[in-house]
């Protein structure tokens, strides 16, 4: 009666051997960006926009694999194919080198970070002018706001930092050398919590914009074959989570609500 089971234990290692060199690889570059995604990707927490993707892409013969570069060095990866998938919002430049889906897989407000009591009111971009902003080196910033920076920036009140983590525990600092920091309220949320600065940092209420985000595939990856079936097959799965419930559920677990586009 063993002999059976003797004989389908090479089988399964074969099956299983086969299932692995069949596989090919997504290269991902897993930003520190919570909670959409974490710069070190653990079983617990990976981040929504990775979960998403390793759920989507689960029917698929590919397996996920993790760079972590800065975000200016995201666009020149993406360009030359080092990476092959990312989250980016939409900027007709960007079509250059990559194709984007057409189904959102997260959206994000943009805001500003400031000190607790700083009394900085921020009522329109007038008021930015002459404070001292903290920038994530490669993030792409709405028009309006980037004729702020470059006159900030010739005014010498701009300071540049590849960690948003950096400018964040800057600004909570005894002598912060920055007033405010534009970025994702999500983000900003999530490490006030997380770091528990509640007492020396606030999210101002002015909203900077709405930003969708999707998933997109670099024009030069060796990797996905064809593109756009692959993006296809995404934004099917996209739809299909969203209608399910599932995608809220996995949006919850971060302490997102539901999925809204304005």
């Amino acid at each position: 009666m063993k002999i059976p089971t003797l004989l389908s234990v090479p089988f399964l290692l074969c099956v299983s051997l086969h299932s692995v060199a069949n596989e090919q690889s997504l290269t991902l570059n897993n930003i520190h960006w919570p909670p959409y995604q974490f710069s070190e990707p653990n079983q617990s927490r990976e981040g929504l926009g990775t979960d998403i993707l390793k759920r989507c892409t689960a029917s698929l013969d590919y397996h996920l694999t993790y760079e972590t570069f800065p975000v200016k060095r995201t666009h020149l990866f993406m360009q030359r194919g080092l990476l092959d998938v990312t989250f980016y919002s939409y900027k007709s430049s960007r079509e250059e080198f990559v194709y984007y889906g057409k189904e959102p897989i997260f959206v994000s407000e943009y805001g500003f970070l400031a000190p607790a009591n700083s009394g900085f009111e921020v009522a329109s971009l007038d008021d930015v002018y002459s404070l001292t902003l903290g920038l994530l080196a490669g993030l792409s910033y709405t028009p309006e706001l980037m004729e702020v920076i470059t006159t900030n920036k010739a005014n010498g009140r701009v300071v540049e930092s590849n960690s948003v983590l950096n400018l964040v525990n800057e600004l909570a600092g005894d002598k912060p050398s920055i007033d405010l920091v534009p970025n994702s309220k999500e983000t900003f949320y999530w490490m006030i919590k997380e770091q528990g600065l509640e007492d020396r940092l606030e999210v101002l209420d002015y909203t900077l914009a709405r930003k969708p985000y999707y998933i997109t595939v670099s024009k030069a990856s060796k990797n996905i074959a064809d593109p756009q079936a692959f993006l296809t097959t995404m934004d099917t799965c996209l739809k299909d989570i969203k209608q399910s419930g599932e995608y809220d559920k996995m949006s919850s677990v971060y302490g997102l609500g539901p999925l809204r586009l304005n």
